[in-house]
């Protein structure tokens, strides 16, 4: 049996007022200087450091970091937003069917080129107003000196050095980057609970090389004579992202490595990233976010205990013309023989309607299907791609819908698909993100992928996760999967294991 164990017992203080708000005050940058400078947030973040403010600079990160994930759920309040996402539908199965080809007969995403048109660039406007908006009423509610537990519960108020300081514990260790000019920085807050940033001494342009050329060497399966060539950018993107770090943190009194990315370095496998020749992966549980905030409105979360009660979806009957996914078909139908409880919905049956419905009823959350990316034009809707049924639906399940439910009852959403952690730019902060929407919703832990996986592999480590996980939670599990799929020599490049990622909270 699953529990969400006691994922808020470290905002205990915070929740019941505990934690004095007044203690924001030095730490919080008001939203009209940041909505004034809001096309170069990290170029506030940089100035603040400049005059030695840097727990501002921590807030305005925050804000930063957070305006984008944010986006999709307070899009979902927004009947305006609502119906101009709905409008921005036909742009799907156009692009679709003008591009077939593109699709291999593999899981995937498609992006969807940027394309700058009046009712794109009307939904972009209106949901990042409607966070800054947001952003007005919490600040509204601290100067009304209302409870802060009521403040912050469902919101998304940027989180400050203190408050942050609450949500780990001894043996994690949280990472924030910051990418501005060619300068790379890493907020790091440690067992302390103090914050230190640390100016990595590696140019962005080089680790960007550096970046480019691991994810060339990963992105595929090994060539014959080449199993070895991802070794050299993985030694020398630790030593460059990592290193600066262990010089101050011991790392070897830390259990979990909370990293969260930003631009190019979103594509980054922090847990294939080799330590004097050993993966991360063997040492360390490395788990993602997409900010402080949105890891408080996670461990917000009630806590739950109730028996796991699976739902898988895969290859649904497309609404559009894009390849079948038997092989997907397979990976639900073995899985679901794992949980006790599970339900399974595939072909025909896998429709929008009745995959809203199961949601509602199910906790652990399985989908092996298509996708689509509309990236930063369109905030809230990109889509998994499923069978649109009778109902009215049009088969693709946006992000804002997504973020529109409450999910909060789930334990865990996986996306094995290709790229579903993955933004059309490589951006970390990229509003198309799907594993955002899930996290918005209440799902406290989803897995999504870095690149196009593997059938055979794939299947395999999500059998060897979901055993674990009944017994383990999300963060070891994956560890422990990943590391015996890595132990079979046919498997052992990182191709195979390393692509996958958990976002959100691991326990």
């Amino acid at each position: 049996m699953i529990a969400r164990a006691t994922a808020t017992g470290v905002l205990l203080g915070l929740l019941t007022g505990c934690f004095n708000p007044q203690l924001r005050l030095a730490s919080a940058v008001h939203s009209t200087e940041l909505h004034a400078a809001r096309t170069d947030l990290p170029g506030i973040v940089v100035q603040q450091l400049e005059h030695g403010r840097t727990k501002q600079a921590f807030y305005v990160l925050e804000v930063h970091k957070t305006r984008g994930y944010a986006t999709p759920r307070l899009a979902a309040r927004d009947p305006q937003l609502v119906a101009a996402h709905r409008d921005l539908r036909p742009l799907f199965a156009q692009a679709f069917r003008a591009t077939p080809g593109e699709l291999v007969a593999q899981r995937g995403l498609h992006v969807v080129p940027g394309t700058s048109t009046p009712a794109i660039a009307a939904t972009s406007d209106l949901s990042d107003r409607a966070f800054w908006e947001h952003l007005k009423i919490i600040e509204g509610r601290f100067d009304a000196a209302l409870p802060y537990s009521y403040i912050v519960r469902g919101s998304f108020a940027p989180t400050t050095v203190e408050e942050a300081a609450l949500m780990f514990d001894r043996r994690e260790l949280f990472v924030s980057y910051l990418i501005h000019g060619d300068r790379v920085y890493a907020f790091v807050l440690g067992a302390t609970g103090t914050l230190e940033v640390i100016t990595l001494p590696t140019p962005a342009r080089v680790l960007q090389a550096s970046t480019q050329a691991l994810r060339a060497e990963l992105d595929q399966p090994p060539a014959d004579g080449h199993e070895l060539a991802w070794q050299n950018p993985a030694s020398e993107l630790h030593d460059q992202l990592l290193a600066p770090i262990a010089q101050r943190f011991d790392l070897s009194k830390i259990d979990a490595l909370y990293v969260s990315p930003d631009g190019f370095l979103a594509g980054v496998p922090f847990a294939a990233l080799l330590a004097k020749g050993r993966p991360v992966l063997e040492t360390l549980r490395v788990t993602y976010l997409p900010s402080a905030t949105v890891y408080r409105h996670l461990l917000q979360q009630e806590t739950l205990d109730a028996p796991p009660s699976f739902l898988a979806i895969g290859n649904p009957a497309f609404s559009v013309d894009v390849p079948a996914l038997p092989f997907a078909e397979r990976e639900a139908e073995t899985l679901s023989f794992v949980f006790d409880d599970a339900s399974l919905l595939v072909g025909k049956d896998a429709t929008e309607g009745e995959i809203t419905r199961a949601l509602a009823e199910h906790n652990v959350l399985h989908f092996a299907t298509h996708g689509v990316l509309l990236g930063r034009e369109a905030p809230g809707a990109s889509s998994l791609m499923v069978a649109a049924g009778s109902d009215g639906h049009d088969g693709f399940l946006s992000a804002a819908e997504i973020a529109g439910m409450d999910l909060s009852h789930s334990y865990l959403a996986v996306l094995s698909a290709c790229e579903t952690a993955s933004t059309s730019d490589g951006s970390a902060t990229d509003l198309a993100s799907l594993t955002s929407a899930f996290m918005i919703a209440g799902v406290p832990g989803v897995i999504g992928s870095l690149w196009k996986v593997a059938d055979t592999s794939t299947t395999r480590l999500m059998l060897d996760f979901y055993r674990e996980f009944l017994a383990s939670g999300a963060g070891e599990a994956l560890r422990r999967a990943q590391l015996a799929l890595a132990g079979r020599p046919e498997y052992r490049h990182p191709y195979y294991w390393a692509p996958f990622l958990l976002y959100g909270w691991d326990k």
